[in-house]
C-alpha cells in the first residue's frame, strides 16, 4: 500500500478508530481526504475521515483535543460536504456610563432667560432645546393687556412702558418681589418705581389662580 500523490501531504496512517484499517487518500466533496479502508458502501464499517486540516492537527499530537469529528458522523459522503458547526462568539458586556445628574432650577421665580427664541403671536418667546415654549403665553397676554392700559393712562407708546422682550421675560420668570423684578433684563430701579408694582401684582394674581 503506497501513498497516493493526489493527496499531496496526506500519507497513509493506521486508523485510530477501528485499529485494524488504514487511512488512505480518497476524493471528498471539496478535495482529497483520508478515509478508513474498513468503510463499506452501505455505510457500515469504520467511517473515520480526516480532512487536511485534521490531518495536520493529528500529526502534531493534539488530535484528541481539537478533532471535531470525534463526536460527529465520519462516513464518506461525496454528495454533501462535511460542515463543522460555527463557533459562537463570546459576548463581552460593555459597562454602562452613568450620566451625571443635572440639577434643574425651578421655572417659577427663577431669574434668567434662554438664548433660544421663536416668533409667536408677535413676540419672540423663549424655547428650550426641543422647541418647547418656556414662556407662559396666557400670562404674556395678560401683561400685554396691562401694558396697553398703562400706556393709555400715561399717554405713552406701549414700548415706553415695557419692551416686548422684557414682557416675554416677565411672563417666563414670573418675578413676584422687587429684587427679582429689577434683575430682569431691560428693567432698572426707575422703571420699577413707575410700573413695577402693578406688573408684580398681575403676576401674583395669575400664579395664585
Amino acid at each position: 500500500m503506497t501513498n497516493d500523490k493526489r493527496g499531496e501531504e496526506l500519507s497513509i496512517q493506521k486508523c485510530d478508530w477501528c485499529k485494524d484499517g488504514y487511512l488512505i487518500v480518497k476524493k471528498g466533496y471539496t478535495g482529497y481526504i483520508l478515509g478508513c479502508t474498513n468503510y463499506k458502501p452501505d455505510r457500515s464499517g469504520c467511517g473515520r475521515l480526516l480532512s487536511q486540516e485534521h490531518y495536520h492537527v493529528w500529526k502534531n499530537s493534539d488530535f484528541g483535543k481539537n478533532d471535531l469529528s470525534q463526536d460527529k458522523p465520519g462516513f464518506l459522503n461525496i454528495s454533501k460536504p462535511v460542515i463543522s458547526e460555527p463557533q459562537i462568539p463570546t459576548m463581552v458586556s460593555i459597562p454602562q456610563i452613568t450620566k451625571p445628574q443635572i440639577e434643574r432650577k425651578p421655572q417659577v421665580h427663577t431669574i434668567g432667560y434662554s438664548e433660544r427664541v421663536i416668533e409667536k403671536d408677535g413676540f419672540n418667546v423663549l424655547v428650550d432645546a426641543y422647541e418647547n415654549i418656556l414662556t407662559d403665553m396666557e400670562l404674556l397676554g395678560r401683561l400685554r393687556t396691562l401694558r396697553s392700559v398703562m400706556a393709555q393712562e400715561c399717554q405713552l407708546p406701549p414700548y415706553c412702558i415695557m419692551q416686548n422682550d422684557t414682557l416675554v421675560l416677565l411672563a417666563t420668570d414670573k418675578p413676584i418681589t422687587r429684587e427679582e423684578f429689577i434683575r430682569i433684563k431691560g428693567i432698572g430701579n426707575r422703571k420699577y418705581e413707575r410700573f413695577g408694582e402693578r406688573f408684580i401684582a398681575a403676576i401674583k394674581e395669575y400664579t395664585e389662580l
